[in-house]
Parts: C-alpha cells; structure tokens; sequence
C-alpha cells in the first residue's frame, strides 16, 4: 500500500502470494500453548484466504476476480504440518543432497519416540489436511517439507539405544525420555525395565523352561554360548560398528537357530529389522526396508543363493555409503551400520575371495540337533511373551561390550569356509607342503592347478591371471612371494624331483628324453628357459645377477 497527501494507492497481490501472507498471519495468530485440531486449522486457513481474495476481489474487475480455493493448496498443507508436527529433513550421509529423508517426530502411540517417514504415513497424513490428495500432491506437500524443513543427521553415539519406552544410555545404564532432539527411525518394541526377573514355565512334559537354561542347550561350547548372547545384544545395538556378517550355520534341520532368529525379530519389533537373503543384496528394490531398519535377520537362504559381487553387502557392513533404490520413487544414499545376521543350510558362494571380505564373516555352527524332541512352543509362545523379551533386553543391555568375540569353533569354520569359496586356497593348503623346489614358474602353478581342480571336480573358471593374483593374496602367509621380475631357474632352487609332477600328471613338466634308471630323476626337469615370472620361497638367498 502506497499513500500520499491525496489518495491512498493499493497494489494488488498475485494469487500464491495472497495464500502465502493468509496462512502466515493465521499461524502466526494462533497460541503455541494450545492445541488445535486438524478441523479446526483448516477452517482457520480457508477462511484467512478467503478474507485476503475478498479484499483483492473487491478492487478487481470483473474477470479478474478470484475463486475460493475448495481445498487447501498444498503449500498451505505443508505450512500446517510443520505447525502441528517437528519436521525434520533427515540425511543418511550426512550431506543435504537428494537422497534426503523426510520424517515426522511421533508424540505418542505406537512409534511414540521415533521419526516416521514412509510413504503410508505421509499419504495417511496429508489426506486427513486435504482428502482429495493426488499422488503428485503428496509428493509436492513432502518436496516444500524437504525444502523449509530443519536438516539433521540421525543418531549415531553408539551409547543411545531406542527401545519401546524411552532412550537407553548403555554407558550410564540409565533410561531416559523420548526427545525429538535424539533422531531415531526404529525402536525396539520392547520395554526397558529394570531389574527384570528370568520367568520360568512349566512345558507340557512338565519340565521348567526358562530362557537362560534355553540359551545353553544350543550349543555344547561355552564360547559359542557368549557369542549367541552377544549378538542377541548386538541386533538392537545398531550404532555400534560391528564390521561382522554373523552366519548361523548348520546342514541338520531342527537345530535352534532359527528359533533363536525368532527371539531377536521379537526384541526388535516388526519394521524394526529387515530379512534380506545373500543373494538379494545386489538385486533392485530389495534393500528398501533398509532405510528405517536397524538390522538385518534372515532365517532362510537357499542353498544355491550366491553373490556374485559383493559390492554392496560390504559396503553396508562396514557403515559405507550405499544406493538404495526404490520402485516408482527416488534412491535413497545410507550408511546402514545394524548387524546383518543371515542363517545358512550351506555355505555362500562369493565371487570376493579377499581377506578384506573374510574377515567381515563371523560363522557360528549349530552343531546340536532338537529332532525328535523339538517344542515348536518355545518359538511360538515363550519367545515372545512380554517378560521374557523385557528380560532378554534387560540382560543384554546391562553388559560391556563393542566388538563379537570370535570362539575358536568359529575361526575354524572361516578357515573352512575359504577353502570352499577359493578353489585356488583349497588347492593351496592341500600341496603347500608337498612343494621340493623354492622357486616355481607361474605356467608350472598354474598348470597344476588346473590337474588339481580337475581331478578335485572344483571346476577352473580361473584364468592364469586371475590364478596368479589371487595366489599371490595367500601364500604370505606361508612364507611365499611372487617375484616381480623374472627369476633364474638354478640347481639350488629347482634341482630336487618334485613329486608333484608324478601325482597330477604333468607330463609338459617331466625331464624330456631321460632313459635312464633312477626314476625320480624324470620330475627333476629340463626347463624350456633360463628365466621365469614365479613365486619363491622367502629367505631364499639368491644373487643379484640371478634376477632379471
């Protein structure tokens, strides 16, 4: 409005910013102390906008006049969710970019604590201000909420776990009321309380039942017995970097580890946890539920489920970013850092054959079998009665631990498990000790590997090269290196017989025209060149000049 000594001038507004000022002098009218229904608001809204047309309506002329909006415009919708609800633009990685995450702090009910963001929510939410809401209203009300919303970082102090009523401090041991300053997604469903007592029961053969005497009947080794307990806790400990795959492994059906899958599901809550098996990790749309989930348990995987790049499943083990992509709707960039839990009937097949890999596995066998006397009851009723999950909580958040303990058993099933996913290790164990020279040819190794992976039916889907470099990964180990440069073929490295030759048939590799009587002397051969790319024996000394 302009105004001089003669006359006032008003300069009219255009339409969306009329809405604008409309619903900010309404919300700005209104008492932060007290509550409003949604009704109530809408109508406050509508009629503030009608009260701005009127006034440019009155100025107008005729064809230039505005129509009442016969439902809020969706600016005005998302002006009045960020009134009623703390809005927060959550960000997985920690950049304010695309892969943003919008969310509504939950007061009360259900998800009371946590911020909720799904797509089920916002249409729920955003129809109650504007029934007819359309899907690209929905997605236009949560692109203004991405936009004016405050941008935040979900919690990630590894102390602070959500669990059903409230936020448990597992430094302190305390618990403490929910905050929308603390960024959760999930929660356990499951209550803290403290000082809770181990239920017992009497089962229907009239034996007692209670859930620590339980524990110890799946497995005869205390150590994996610890273990099981530690990664009960670990499912609901989502901010700790465990850096661990942890595979419930056996090949006996009715052998508890599924039962025991059932009782973390139950501490986490349904939505708490996804179940994505091997091989879904690099497949579409299959990581989703990952966005609010806060660890991964999987009781089933077939046996035939192989990974053929891994790419993914390392990444989000070891807290790295990872693309999530989702059907019909934008990807989303996490760092996921929960547990991953995968129970298996065989050992996986992964193309990633590094120790980098490996040593993110924690195999854990189930070598007790129930059959015959399984109580489908434990897995059904006790495992989640509400006593027992508060005590399983209780005892598990009141310990003092950051990393999985690693039982002797489970190493041993690691060293077995490489052997089985690496052909080219298994080949290595089985004739390292056989091996007579110190030096060997990169054609000879590779020549018996292929006689070894024969007669083994291991399959040489190898080639040299790759043979070479992945043989070069493994044998540090047992004092071996592969040479760089070309290494001189000496009697001193290469002048005993070696056996091997005889074993694998390697006739390419025998002393070719020896006729004589001492037969060990054909495996002792005559060398088509002076000079080869190989692997030596460290602490093998050689002259300078006998390299190339």
């Amino acid at each position: 409005m302009n105004t001089n000594a003669n006359q006032t001038i008003i300069v009219p507004l255009d339409m969306d910013t009329a809405i604008q000022y409309a619903t900010e002098d309404y919300i700005s009218s209104l008492d932060l102390t007290q509550e409003y229904s949604i009704d109530e608001l809408k109508t406050g809204v509508l009629e503030s906008i009608h009260s701005k047309f009127d006034e440019h309506n009155v100025i107008s002329e005729k064809g230039n006049k505005w129509s009442y909006p016969k439902s809020l415009p969706n600016a005005c919708v998302a002006d009045l969710i960020r009134f009623q609800h703390d809005v927060k633009s959550i960000s997985w990685n920690g950049k304010k970019d695309e892969y943003n995450y919008i969310a509504v702090y939950q007061e009360s009910g259900e998800q009371e604590g946590i911020y909720v963001g799904n797509d089920a929510y916002f249409s729920k939410l955003i129809r109650q201000y504007k029934y007819g809401a359309t899907r690209n209203d929905i997605d236009e009300v949560k692109s203004i909420l991405m936009a004016d919303s405050e941008f935040v970082t979900p919690n990630s102090n590894r102390d602070l776990i959500a669990v059903n009523n409230g936020i448990f401090d597992y430094r302190t041991k305390k618990l403490m009321p929910f905050s929308p300053d603390y960024v959760f997604t999930a929660k356990s469903r499951v209550n803290y309380v403290p000082n809770a007592v181990n239920p017992h029961y009497t089962m229907h053969d009239g034996l007692d039942w209670d859930v620590d005497t339980w524990f110890e009947t799946l497995s005869d080794d205390p150590e994996v017995t610890q273990l099981l307990w530690e990664v009960v806790g670990a499912i609901i400990r989502p901010h700790v970097r465990w850096d661990k795959i942890v595979c419930f492994y056996s090949q006996k059906g009715m052998n508890g580890k599924g039962t025991l899958c059932e009782l973390m599901k139950q501490l986490c809550g349904e939505g708490t946890y996804a179940s994505i098996p091997f091989d879904a990790f690099e497949r579409d749309f299959k990581l989703v539920d990952l966005v609010t989930a806060t660890a991964v348990i999987t009781d089933e995987n077939g046996t035939t489920d192989f990974t053929r790049s891994p790419a993914t499943l390392k990444a989000l083990t070891t807290g790295d970013d990872a693309m999530i992509d989702r059907k019909y709707r934008d990807p989303i960039k996490i760092k996921f850092s929960g547990l991953i839990l995968e129970c298996i009937n065989s050992l996986p097949r992964i193309s990633d054959t590094t120790d980098s890999l490996y040593r993110r596995f924690l195999i854990v066998p189930f070598e007790k079998t129930f059959q015959g006397v399984e109580r489908k009851y434990i897995k059904s009723d006790y495992l989640h009665r509400q006593e027992v999950l508060e005590y399983v909580l209780c005892k598990v958040l009141n310990t003092d631990y950051y990393t999985l303990s690693e039982p002797v058993a489970c190493q041993e099933m690691l060293d077995e498990y490489k052997e089985y996913n690496d052909p080219v290790r298994a080949f290595w164990n089985d004739i390292k000790d056989d091996l007579a020279w110190d030096f060997y040819p990169n054609d000879f190794l590779f020549d018996l590997f292929s006689a070894w992976a024969d007669r083994h039916k291991m399959g040489r889907n190898n080639c040299q090269a790759t043979f070479l470099k992945t043989l070069e990964n493994i044998v540090p180990d047992d004092g071996w290196m592969r040479m760089k440069k070309k290494t001189r073929i000496t009697k001193k490295r290469n002048g005993k017989p070696e056996f091997l030759i005889r074993e694998y048939h390697l006739d390419d590799w025998t002393y070719k025209g020896y006729v004589g009587s001492n037969h060990d002397l054909l495996y002792c051969p005559t060398f088509n060149k002076a000079n080869y790319y190989g692997f030596i024996r460290c602490g093998v000394a050689f002259e300078e000049d006998e390299e190339q």
